[in-house]
């Protein structure tokens, strides 16, 4: 879902690799912990967007926040600040529309 670029030399992975991942294609570094991490984050964005479709905010808020402390991506925050609207959590709205416009 999301890409993966080698801490150490910054080379972004083939996302056709990510699956059975294991070290950078260049430098060797292992990338096992950062994938798994990447996938986690990945699931619970998926998740957020289920719950979002059968109209569960506060669930779909919960997840994204959860793929947001796992992986920062601009997508993320604003399937949060789509979750706080649909929650009715203007405050929350708020911030992730910030958070949002700011990262993008």
């Amino acid at each position: 879902m999301w890409e993966i670029s080698c801490p150490a030399c910054r080379k972004l992975q083939s996302e056709t690799s990510l699956a059975t991942l294991s070290q950078c294609s260049r430098c060797q570094c292992e990338l096992d912990s950062l994938r798994d991490i990447t996938n986690a984050a990945a699931g619970a964005y998926v998740t957020s967007q289920q719950l979002l479709v059968t109209g569960d905010g506060p669930g779909a808020l919960e997840q994204a926040r959860i793929s947001w402390e796992l992986r920062r991506q601009p997508e993320t925050a604003q399937l949060a600040f789509l979750a706080a609207l649909l929650s009715a959590d203007y405050e929350n709205a708020d911030h992730w529309y910030k958070v949002a416009e700011k990262i993008s």
